[in-house]
């Protein structure tokens, strides 16, 4: 009776530490080795226009934060907007917004959304602008 409990005891220690290896493995690939960590580059117009038909990248997302520091968005009229950026992409998505741009998959291990940058235009010019998942 003795032995079967300690077979039991044995038995569930090495379970809970194969389970808690096996989380810790998993933490420490999507953490340090998981390749979303992002790498940020300099905008680039064209670049910017081509990257919504490569469904599977992010360049938009990778160079909005460059964009958002070397152009005053807000205050932009609305032709040169489009001229940077190139037509607003197809969605039905934030309807109360003027101009909309798909910026790629979100970044992390388990992304199921996407990010887009929404702008209002009042007067022909930018009033405001929002980065923001689906």
């Amino acid at each position: 009776m003795i032995k079967n409990r300690f077979k039991k005891i044995i038995i569930g220690t090495l379970l809970s530490l194969l389970v808690f290896g096996f989380a810790y493995g998993l933490f420490i690939y999507f953490v340090f080795f998981y390749p979303y960590r992002t790498s940020w580059v300099s905008f680039d117009s064209s670049e910017w226009q081509n990257g919504e038909t490569k469904f599977d990248e992010d360049i938009r997302y990778r160079m909005h934060k460059d964009l958002l520091k070397k152009y005053k968005i807000v205050g932009m009229a609305e032709a040169d907007l489009v001229q940077l950026l190139g037509p607003e992409s197809k969605t039905d998505k934030f309807k109360n917004w003027d101009l909309v741009y798909w910026m790629g998959p979100e970044p992390g291990a388990f992304a199921i959304d996407s990010i887009w940058l929404l702008l209002d235009i009042e007067d022909g010019k930018v009033k405001e602008f929002k980065v923001m998942t689906d």
